[in-house]
């Protein structure tokens, strides 16, 4: 299944069930800096066209997210973060 059906059958389960470990857990095998920019463009194009509580879900995580890019330290690792390969994870 290609990579856009994947994020549009994520994104089309009930919001109250969206998040970022659930989303990247799904799509192993991918890389995790294009899973993570394809999330946060899914969730911005949901804020920008969608109205009402789906709209505040994604509002919410994008917040959650730049909260946590804020907050924490990048440390370079070798080992896989739920089973991707990743330069940089959050510690």
């Amino acid at each position: 299944m290609n990579r856009i059906k994947k994020i549009n059958q994520y994104f089309d389960q009930p919001y109250a069930d969206w998040n970022i470990l659930d989303f990247l857990e799904e799509s192993k095998g991918e890389p995790f800096q294009i899973l993570t920019d394809s999330y946060l463009r899914y969730l911005k194009h949901i804020i920008q066209s969608e109205q009402g509580s789906k709209k505040e879900k994604a509002q919410l995580l994008i917040n959650k997210y730049k909260k946590v890019i804020f907050s924490c330290f990048f440390v370079r690792s070798t080992k896989p973060v739920l089973g991707h390969q990743a330069i940089y994870v959050f510690v």
